[in-house]
């Protein structure tokens, strides 16, 4: 008897998870990226950064694929013992709707394009070969549109179907990071946490959001590694997906 509800209860969760597909914001726990600053041991305290990049994810449910390819420039600064950085950034993709039912109104890809600022500050102490980022805050507010966008709003209850039809998202967190260098030293590596959560009301719409989690008590976190050689840098990132980086310092 125990055996038989065991199994039963299992094969209940596995297909109301099959069913759950919710259409999410493209930049949804996606708009957090890397802000280079200058450290502590440079001679200048004050730089650009100009990068591109190239991103592939999932959504937060693991149901569809997304690709998109990154414009970011920025500004960095390096202080006593505290670093600034603020920039805007353009993207554009497509969204892959790899989990399709057959009550949906089906679509194989649609294209999304986005835009939007980000700034970080951080506290840090120089240890001689490297800077400890104990501490950091950083927001990010991001605008997105494109055919995904315009089908989220349009996309009213389905009985499978959810759609959270934002456009536009405030996120923001704690960073904590180790840059390692010296002054004498041409080549620059950091390591840096991102734990936050993305603020605002979800407006879910669709019978299957009984099993989807509040987005809006959802935290999530991003790794970086940093590189920088000369004025080269390059970034790797890992949340849902992958994101790498190439830039250039001025």
């Amino acid at each position: 008897m125990t055996f038989k509800l065991l199994t039963i209860l299992i094969m209940t969760s596995l297909f109301i998870s099959s069913c759950a597909h919710v259409f999410e914001p493209a930049f949804y726990h996606e708009d957090v990226a890397y802000q280079p600053k200058p450290a502590s041991f440079d001679s200048v305290k004050t730089s650009n950064y100009v990068s591109i990049g190239y991103k592939e994810y999932s959504n937060t449910e693991s149901n569809d694929d997304l690709t998109l390819g990154e414009f970011d420039l920025s500004r960095g600064h390096a202080f006593k013992s505290t670093n600034l950085a603020y920039g805007v950034f353009g993207a554009i993709g497509s969204y892959n709707n790899t989990t399709q039912h057959s009550n949906e109104t089906l679509f194989n890809s649609k294209y999304f394009g986005g835009f939007g600022a980000r700034a970080s500050f951080n506290f840090f102490q120089n240890n001689g070969d490297a800077d400890f980022r104990f501490l950091g805050l950083e927001t990010i507010y991001s605008h997105e549109f494109g055919d995904y966008a315009v089908f989220r709003k349009s996309y009213f209850q389905q009985v499978i179907t959810g759609v959270d039809a934002r456009t536009d998202l405030f996120t923001a967190g704690l960073t904590s990071e180790i840059l390692f260098g010296q002054k004498k030293d041409i080549t620059q590596n950091g390591f840096r946490l991102f734990l936050g959560k993305t603020f605002g009301n979800s407006y879910l719409i669709g019978s299957n959001t009984f099993n989807y989690p509040n987005q809006d008590n959802r935290l999530f976190f991003r790794f970086s590694y940093f590189v920088k050689r000369k004025n080269y840098f390059g970034t790797f990132e890992i949340s849902n997906g992958i994101f790498l980086r190439l830039g250039y310092k001025f």
